[in-house]
C-alpha cells in the first residue's frame, strides 16, 4: 500500500487537521462525502493530498475555512454545496481544477493563494462570472 484514502470522518473535533501519514503511508485522497453533513468548522489538508472527491463537504453549514497543501489539484463536483458559513479557502500550490457546481452559496468567499504559483489568472476567469462574490488575495 502506497496511498491512504480517507473515506469518512467520524471524529468530534470541529477543527480537523488531516495527518500527512497514517501508519507510515501518505494520505493522498479524500473520498466522496467524507466530511458531508458534519459540524466541522475548519479542515487543514497536508501537502500530500492531491484530490478530494464529490460532495466532500456537502451540507456542512458550520464550515468556515479549508486549507489545501501544495500538492492539491482537483475536487469533484458539489464540493462545498450548502456550506453557508464558508468564508475562506487557502491554497498553497498552483490553481486547482474544481468540479462542476462546487459552490452553491451566495456568501462572500475569500480565496487566498500563494505568490509565485500558476494558473490563478485562468482560475479567476473561469469562476468570476458564476461567482462574482469571490475575492482573491495573494498571501
Amino acid at each position: 500500500i502506497d496511498t491512504v484514502i480517507i473515506r469518512e470522518y467520524k471524529g468530534r473535533k470541529k477543527d480537523v487537521v488531516v495527518p500527512e501519514k497514517i501508519n507510515g503511508v501518505t494520505v493522498r485522497k479524500i473520498s466522496n462525502f467524507a466530511f458531508a453533513e458534519t459540524d466541522i468548522e475548519s479542515v487543514v489538508f497536508p501537502d500530500g493530498v492531491i484530490d478530494i472527491g464529490t460532495a466532500v463537504f456537502i451540507n456542512c453549514p458550520s464550515l468556515k475555512t479549508v486549507s489545501f497543501g501544495s500538492d492539491f489539484y482537483s475536487s469533484g463536483y458539489l464540493t462545498f454545496k450548502n456550506c453557508s458559513s464558508l468564508e475562506s479557502l487557502y491554497f498553497s500550490g498552483n490553481a486547482p481544477v474544481l468540479g462542476h457546481k462546487s459552490f452553491q452559496n451566495d456568501s462572500v468567499l475569500t480565496i487566498y493563494y500563494t505568490n509565485n504559483t500558476t494558473g490563478w489568472d485562468q482560475f479567476k476567469t473561469n469562476y468570476s462570472d458564476s461567482y462574482p462574490y469571490f475575492k482573491f488575495v495573494i498571501q
